[in-house]
């Protein structure tokens, strides 16, 4: 989808998104504005650099991993290294690159808990998405801040 005073083909756009990262929990989700782009070379065209840096105080691993449906769809793992998943130390920075296929893209904790600094470089445009209490992929206790010990008398 061209808008105006774009160029017909897109340019390289770049998104920041910065997270928590939960083991087992996405905590942040991103969708492709328009459609994934497919030409004849197949899914070359959807080339998306991702520049990830820990900031928080703990080392993490994380799965980026696609689907077209976020609540109950199927997910595709992104990432074809490092079995799956992307390991960065504390104050870490690492690279990769992803072809993402489908509408929806998440930054899923398989290790540790952190804070994630993500930047997107890609001709496709992404917009992050907020979550919902009630949504069950993100981590409860990230927006529920009431004491989850009760003492008794």
């Amino acid at each position: 989808m061209n808008y105006p005073g774009e160029y017909p083909t897109p340019l390289i756009r770049t998104t920041n998104v910065q997270c928590p990262v939960v083991a087992g929990y996405v905590t942040a989700r991103l969708q492709v504005q328009g459609a994934p782009l497919i030409s004849a070379s197949g899914w070359t065209d959807n080339l998306t650099t991702v520049n990830l840096h820990n900031t928080g105080a703990n080392a993490a691993s994380i799965f980026l991993q696609g689907t077209d449906d976020y609540v109950s769809g199927p997910r595709e793992n992104l990432i074809t290294v490092h079995a799956g998943t992307v390991a960065i130390a504390r104050d870490g920075h690492t690279s990769l690159t992803v072809y993402p296929r489908h509408t929806f893209l998440e930054v899923k904790g398989f290790s540790g808990t952190t804070t994630l600094r993500m930047q997107l470089s890609s001709r496709l445009r992404w917009d992050q998405l907020g979550f919902d209490k009630t949504d069950a992929f993100y981590p409860p206790f990230l927006w529920n801040n009431k004491n989850p010990i009760t003492t008794s008398v």
